[in-house]
């Protein structure tokens, strides 16, 4: 029976991408906001079967399965419905279907890769989680809604936004694992990062602004070190 604990909230971040897709047309931020929830449930499950030795592969299978849909289809329709759509269309297809297919297909590719290998060593991923691109694209759409800034209401932005982290999810480039960390400021900072941007989402303050300036930091500093990495 208690296999099915962390299973159930593996399942709660179904349900919250179900809410996100309801909502997408209509209730554009409380969408993104179901998606941040359905990321929190994906952060707790694992944690939850290892503290109570309820680990299982029908977790694992289940989980990403899960992922698929919260952090590739859900978040690509969130797109879709927050500016994709308006892009011309040939032979009555919009264009903008085209990175929402990217964003899930990579998504789809990514997860497969996780489960058919052991995608965490030495405590890196290959190729940022799908959690993380899924974030790139739910903050910025929150951004615009927080803070009205230019950019991030452009629809190309939005376009160009969702195709990068699309690909940083199947590009064999090392980023750090959130379950290591060098030094207990860096773990202090991170779990810092998204506790205070989480709560200032609750008391109705910017927080999708913060949470997309730290996930790019994030990006950023593994790109850098990717690329300036010494050659052996």
């Amino acid at each position: 029976m208690k296999f099915w604990i962390p299973n159930a909230v593996t399942l709660c971040g179904a349900f919250a991408a179900l809410l996100s897709l309801l909502w997408a047309p209509t209730r554009p931020y409380w969408a993104c906001n179901a998606l941040i929830a359905a990321s929190l449930f994906d952060m707790v499950d694992g944690r939850i079967a290892r503290m109570l030795g309820a680990q299982s592969d029908i977790g694992q299978q289940l989980d990403s399965l899960v992922d698929v849909v919260a952090f590739g289809v859900a978040p690509a329709y969130l797109a879709y419905a927050s500016g994709l759509h308006s892009m011309q269309s040939v032979w009555n297809v919009p264009l903008g279907i085209l990175p929402m297919f990217i964003f899930v297909a990579c998504s789809a590719v990514r997860l497969a890769i996780f489960n058919a290998e052991s995608d965490s060593t030495a405590g890196e991923f290959s190729g940022i989680p799908t959690p993380v691109a899924a974030l790139l694209v739910i903050t910025s759409v929150m951004t615009w809604h927080e803070m009205q800034w230019a950019p991030f209401g452009d629809t190309w932005f939005l376009a160009v936004v969702m195709t990068s982290a699309a690909l940083l999810m199947v590009l064999p480039l090392p980023f750090q694992s959130f379950k290591s960390f060098k030094s207990r400021i860096a773990k202090f900072s991170y779990f810092g990062a998204m506790a205070g941007g989480v709560t200032m989402l609750v008391l109705q303050l910017p927080g999708g602004t913060v949470l997309f300036g730290f996930v790019s930091l994030y990006v950023l500093r593994g790109l850098g070190a990717a690329i300036f990495a010494p050659r052996t």
